[in-house]
């Protein structure tokens, strides 16, 4: 409500915005240090805006939910049960199952959000051993993994604890890292299915190796033939990303996955040409932040 004076809940905001955009503007600059400044604001302006739809949405379905628990609550039905439940969270044993927090469900919004957080960053984990470790050996593939893991927390770690000497809320802090894990998940899904795709390439032909030219009625098929090889593509890196994620929870790392049931119909040519397009998707020195 617009009551024509300062507002401490509008301030709040405000400042919260603010600290988005100084993290996402700092994280485009680490992302893209060879790009024009217009591109590194364009590239700003669009992540600042996906992330204020992501926090929009989050909250319709954290308001939905609430209105739909009141809504059980008020039913005289649910009435009962609805005390079961206030009785069960205010007895002295109530706690959140990680940090003990009295007077909570089985997990506080919290440690909710760091589970949510902490899920995102393993399946980023994952998708970055298929791109840059070698898939055929398991014990470099969980050490990979570990690595990796560790080393992205530690990023992600640095940049909430930066954003949250800044004023930064647990709600924000907890965007900004999805929204890294997000892009920088969406990096290397790109390099890994590109890594698959030209894996599973058949050797060019003679007539196309010397420089001929393809007929114009293959067109239709070459297409065809190339969207086919996208799909299978991304079939191949579920398949992998869920044996990696068995194998890893599991803790076995014995076994070649290239052997195994991932690739029983097709094994991971990497190749070359897989090697130019792993390569393709590494920084170059010069590009890196020191």
């Amino acid at each position: 409500m617009d009551t024509g004076t300062r507002c401490a809940t509008c301030d709040y905001l405000a400042a919260d915005r603010r600290i988005m955009r100084r993290t996402i503007a700092a994280q485009v600059t680490r992302d893209l240090p060879a790009a024009s400044a217009e591109k590194r604001h364009l590239t700003a302006e669009r992540r600042i805006k996906q992330a204020v739809r992501d926090e929009a949405a989050e909250t319709r379905i954290r308001h939905a939910r609430g209105r739909a628990e009141r809504d059980m609550r008020r039913s005289p039905d649910a009435r009962p049960r609805a005390g079961n439940e206030v009785d069960r969270q205010q007895r002295p044993g109530a706690s959140c199952g990680i940090c003990r927090k009295p007077s909570a469900a089985s997990l506080c919004t919290a440690c909710k959000d760091r589970k949510a957080v902490d899920v995102k960053l393993r399946e980023v984990a994952l998708t970055a051993a298929v791109a840059r470790a070698d898939v055929g050996d398991p014990a470099a593939v969980g050490a990979f993994i570990d690595t990796f893991e560790a080393d992205l927390r530690a990023t992600v770690d640095d940049m909430c604890a930066k954003a949250r000497s800044e004023g930064a809320t647990e709600q924000t802090l907890v965007l900004l890292a999805r929204l890294h894990l997000e892009n920088t998940a969406r990096e290397y899904r790109r390099a890994a299915l590109s890594i698959l795709n030209s894996s599973s390439r058949a050797e060019p032909s003679p007539a196309s190796a010397c420089g001929e030219r393809t007929h114009p009625g293959h067109q239709h098929s070459m297409s065809r033939t190339s969207e086919q090889d996208v799909q299978h593509a991304q079939r191949r890196l579920e398949t992998l990303l869920a044996e990696l994620r068995r194998r890893h929870d599991s803790g076995s790392h014995s076994g070649s996955l290239t052997a195994g049931a991932v690739f029983r119909d097709e094994p991971l040519r990497r190749g070359w040409a897989g090697r130019l397009a792993m390569l393709a998707h590494r920084p170059l020195p010069e590009d890196k932040v020191s």
